[in-house]
């Protein structure tokens, strides 16, 4: 059985698959796929001589209607972003992070549900020397730290390091 807003018949990889992964790429139904095909058309061919600021402003404006009447919403409810990740990180960076505020989740989250907390954290210089001093010990016995993180830039002070890893006669 079928309801007004889903046709199975126009997700037609279900008839060579039972489709069940839809964690970041799923199946699109077909009346989607052509509307997605005709704009990628119309600008391929016509370029800025069609997609002006009116085509630009209300490319979305569809979607973000009827996205409105799907959850109950009003249309300025609605914001529409290229993935449930990119929603996610908007949400994170929003948000005023001071010292001592925390989130919580659990450890067999979805990586992209994790990492922009963890962003977030090294971004705002909430991991520092300090922190890692809670787990190193004397059966430490290596200290393996980038002196520049390369996911957020975050840069450790080397002489720190060098003095938690000495005190417990690990290699830095």
């Amino acid at each position: 059985m079928t309801s007004s807003l889903v046709n199975l018949e126009d997700f037609l990889g279900t008839k060579k698959y039972v489709y069940l992964n839809a964690a970041s790429i799923s199946l699109m139904p077909l009346p989607v796929l052509k509307k997605m095909n005709k704009f990628q058309e119309d600008l391929g061919l016509r370029a800025t001589a069609w997609f002006d600021e009116e085509v630009e402003t209300n490319a979305l404006e569809d979607a973000r209607i009827e996205a409105a009447k799907l959850i109950g919403a009003e249309v300025d409810e609605v914001a529409l972003l290229s993935s449930t990740t990119e929603a996610l990180c908007a949400v994170a960076w929003s948000l005023d992070f001071q010292r001592g505020d925390n989130v919580v989740t659990t450890d067999m989250e979805f990586p992209s549900v994790v990492y922009p907390w963890m962003r977030i954290g090294e971004e705002k210089g909430i991991l520092e020397v300090a922190d890692l001093e809670k787990l190193v010990d004397d059966h430490t016995k290596v200290l393996a730290v980038s002196h520049v993180e390369y996911a957020s830039g975050l840069r450790f002070n080397l002489k720190e390091l060098r003095d938690l890893a000495s005190e417990h006669e690990a290699l830095l």
